[in-house]
C-alpha cells in the first residue's frame, strides 16, 4: 500500500510530536527513547498488517494518552477526528484491561467484551500490537501475568476476528514465558 507525500508528512509530524511529548514526560520507569522505540515497534506491526497510514499514525501516538489523557484534545486538533477517535477507543480498551487485571470478575469480563465489540477495530489491533511488543520486551515478573491475561482474554478475541496469524504470534510468546 503506497502512501503519498501528505501522509508521509503527517507520519513525520506524529513522530516529532511523540518525541517531544515523551521528552517532556520522562519518568524513572521509562525514558524518552524506550517509549519512542516501543511506539515505533507497535507502528511497525500495524504497518506490516497492511493498515492505512491513519492507523499507523495513531499507533505512533498510542502511548501519549495513556500517560496524559488530557493530550487527546491536542491530538484531535493536530491530527484530526479519525486519529482522536482511534486513540480514544484505544485508551478505553487499555483502561478496561487494566481494570480487569485488578478486578478479575465475570461482570468486568462482560464489560470488557462489550467494549471490544463497540470500539474501533483498529484500536483493538493497536492494543494487540502493544501486547506483542510488551511480551517481547518486558523482563520482570509482570511478564507472567501479561501472558496469563493474554491467554485468557486476548487470544480468544483475536481468534474471534479470524486473525489466526496474530493469535499464533501471541500464543508462541506466551509459551516462551
Amino acid at each position: 500500500h503506497l502512501i503519498n507525500k501528505f501522509e508521509i508528512k503527517r507520519l513525520q509530524d506524529a513522530y516529532k510530536y511523540a518525541q517531544e511529548t515523551f521528552f517532556q514526560s520522562v519518568t524513572n520507569e521509562y525514558n524518552e527513547n524506550d517509549r519512542l522505540n516501543h511506539s515505533m515497534a507497535v507502528a511497525h506491526f500495524i504497518a506490516s498488517w497492511q493498515f492505512d497510514s491513519s492507523v499507523v499514525l495513531a499507533s505512533l501516538l498510542h502511548e501519549i494518552p495513556v500517560y496524559n489523557s488530557s493530550l487527546l484534545s491536542t491530538i484531535k486538533t493536530s491530527f484530526g477526528e479519525i486519529i482522536y477517535s482511534i486513540l480514544a477507543d484505544y485508551l478505553s480498551i487499555y483502561n478496561q484491561f487494566q481494570y480487569y487485571e485488578i478486578n478479575d470478575t465475570a461482570t468486568n469480563l462482560d464489560t470488557l467484551l462489550s467494549l471490544l465489540q463497540s470500539t474501533h477495530s483498529s484500536a483493538f489491533y493497536i492494543f494487540i500490537a502493544k501486547r506483542i511488543c510488551l511480551l517481547s520486551e518486558i523482563q520482570d515478573g509482570t511478564k507472567y501475568e501479561l501472558a496469563r491475561q493474554t491467554r485468557k482474554l486476548l487470544i480468544p478475541r483475536v481468534k474471534e476476528i479470524h486473525a489466526y496469524r496474530i493469535s499464533d504470534i501471541l500464543e508462541e510468546l506466551c509459551l516462551q514465558i
